[in-house]
């Protein structure tokens, strides 16, 4: 769906909403310097834009100078990231002084984990400020992605648009920011004894809801999804992008399946 010129001109002021996160980012320094938490866990990552994000680095144990890669993969969670340190994780670039030699750390990114978090997944989107030199600069979102609290038969939805979206996930009435959902069951979501669920979010222009995505999901009864609303393609669109993350029980092993 088209609409007019300004509101294109209103979606690009809303993106800018997405650079909000960073506002709290120094409280979030503070918090850490006054009363450290101490994390022992694995996190995965995935690239909002699902194009493969190469050369970022972080600290596996904050309390080392070395740092490790992060490796993405571009339609799946990535493999775990061991990590050792503070709740506010720190993701670095490489590159080299003027002398030839030094190397150079320069934070792109930085997550902070919500208390109590188990396995995280953290999205990464590129942000629309200025990211100096390289023009790389980062916003995260975190989720947890333990199958305890995020189980297979599950799906939610994770804003990404750049603005703030309301909408209707089954019978349920959803606000998002830049933010992910809680996790719904899909059987309570299914319509009837079809495997399909009614999902659309809109945009408020002018005191009007305009639709930005409308659609009939069907989903796998052992997967857990991650439904992923994007900003829209062309300029002048009210239409977001969308995608699904995808992650599948694994089969029952052949000990299981032989009884023995």
């Amino acid at each position: 769906m088209e609409i007019a010129q300004n509101s294109g001109k209103r979606w690009k002021r809303m993106l800018l909403f997405i650079g909000l996160p960073f506002l709290c980012l120094a409280r979030g320094y503070a918090k850490d310097a006054e009363n450290p938490t101490r994390l022992d866990l694995n996190f995965k990552v995935f690239p909002i834009e699902r194009t493969l994000i190469e050369g970022l680095y972080y600290r596996a144990e904050v309390d080392s100078a070395e740092v490790n890669e992060v490796s993405f993969r571009t339609r799946y969670r990535s493999r775990q990231h061991p990590y050792r340190g503070s709740e506010t994780i720190f993701f670095y670039e490489k590159s080299v002084a003027d002398d030839g030699i030094t190397t150079i750390r320069k934070t792109v990114a930085s997550a902070v984990l919500p208390a109590g978090i188990k396995e995280p997944l953290l999205f990464f989107v590129k942000a629309s400020e200025d990211g100096g030199e390289s023009g790389r600069k980062y916003h995260v979102i975190a989720i947890e992605d333990s199958p305890d609290d995020f189980p297979f038969g599950h799906f939610r939805v994770l804003n990404a648009s750049g603005a703030n979206l309301v909408g209707k996930v089954g019978s349920q009435r959803v606000e998002l920011g830049f933010e992910a959902s809680k996790p719904w069951r899909i059987s309570n979501l299914s319509r009837g004894d079809e495997k399909w669920v009614n999902v659309a979010f809109f945009l408020n222009i002018k005191g009007k809801n305009e639709v930005v995505y409308a659609n009939q999901l069907r989903f796998e009864p052992k997967s857990r999804s991650v439904l992923v609303l994007r900003p829209p393609r062309r300029e002048n669109s009210a239409r977001v992008m969308t995608y699904l993350l995808e992650d599948f029980e694994p089969p029952a092993s052949e000990e299981t399946e032989s009884g023995s």
